[in-house]
């Protein structure tokens, strides 16, 4: 068995130095385990991992973990079932991408009810996880959503990827992109409040794009904004709710 001294000097754990990490057993555990799934295969979802060869034959937990994998599988298919049994789309898939293919549609609503990401959530899969497996998993269903691109995002994306931190991997991305272009839409300068939006300071590294947007829908009259989002209210991205001020853009 490798000692603790021998992964730490190994090549995957030397990656970036571990003596500054808060919580170094963390940070290599991360590193060496390549897929995040424990060395157990793929499970009944893909970032779940499988059942361990130790307790496959084990006379009380093999039966009972494979029945706990079949009941997930079967949630699986009776989701997949309801997505492709209607036409309507999703709430969080209509706010600035191309509609998404079928199979993008199941593989997010699995992961909303898997992760219990609550329906009023925006952001299509949710916040941000942080075991390996799901954050991988988490980080492709977002890459193939932002490839859906809209004459929005064609409009805003050069601005956006030069002012935004990581942009392609924000859910809110393609949101702000459609908003921006609903306040041109509505005969306000959208690039000029940007620009004050910008000069108020730096934006804060996680949740830019709605941080950004939260400072925009500040100089928004009512009636603007309820062409841009649909009612007077919003959440930023701390999560809480505010009215719009009944002022426009100065």
């Amino acid at each position: 068995m490798a000692s603790f001294r021998d992964l730490l000097a190994s090549t995957k754990a030397q990656i970036r130095e571990v003596d500054t990490a808060g919580d170094v057993a963390s940070v290599l555990d991360w590193r060496l385990d390549d897929s995040g799934l424990r060395s157990a295969g793929t499970g009944p979802l893909p970032w779940l991992p499988g059942i361990p060869e130790a307790l496959v034959d084990d006379p009380q937990w093999g039966p009972y973990l494979a029945a706990r994998a079949a009941r997930v599988r079967d949630l699986r298919d009776q989701i997949a079932e309801q997505v492709t049994a209607t036409a309507e789309l999703p709430s969080w898939a209509r706010q600035g991408q191309g509609r998404p293919s079928r199979e993008l549609l199941v593989d997010v609503a699995v992961w909303r009810a898997a992760m219990s990401v609550d329906p009023a959530d925006r952001r299509p899969t949710g916040p941000t996880q942080l075991a390996k497996a799901p954050n991988r998993w988490q980080a492709g269903l977002n890459t193939s959503l932002a490839g859906n691109r809209t004459p929005a995002l064609a409009e805003w994306a050069d601005v956006l990827d030069r002012v935004l931190v990581h942009p392609r991997r924000d859910p809110f991305y393609p949101l702000l992109a459609e908003r921006l272009c609903a306040i041109s839409r509505a005969g306000l300068d959208a690039p000029a409040m940007v620009r004050r939006a910008l000069a108020e300071g730096a934006l804060p590294d996680d949740h830019n794009a709605a941080a950004l947007w939260w400072r925009i829908a500040g100089r928004l009259a009512p009636a603007v904004a309820s062409q841009v989002a649909g009612d007077l209210h919003l959440t930023n991205y701390e999560g809480k709710s505010f009215q719009y001020p009944d002022y426009v853009a100065d």
